[in-house]
């Protein structure tokens, strides 16, 4: 499906395979394995998965270049 501002809930806590459990940081927690990011602004789902400064799907708040607030 695709990926609306609705349906975002998070961001994965590592890389995981096919198959592997993963742990899902949502609303209001703070994702810390970010990079690049720059503090005060908000970051908006790519559609290849990454983060950017523009688009539809709001992620959350960069906090510090490695830390996102998750859709805060």
């Amino acid at each position: 499906g695709n990926l609306t501002d609705t349906n975002y809930i998070g961001t994965s806590s590592a890389d995981y395979a096919d198959g592997e459990t993963a742990t899902i940081q949502t609303v209001g927690s703070v994702s810390e394995d970010q990079s690049g990011l720059t503090a005060g602004l908000a970051y908006y789902v790519q559609p290849d998965g990454s983060l950017g400064t523009s688009g539809n799907v709001f992620a959350g708040t960069a906090i510090s270049p490695a830390k996102l607030i998750v859709k805060g």
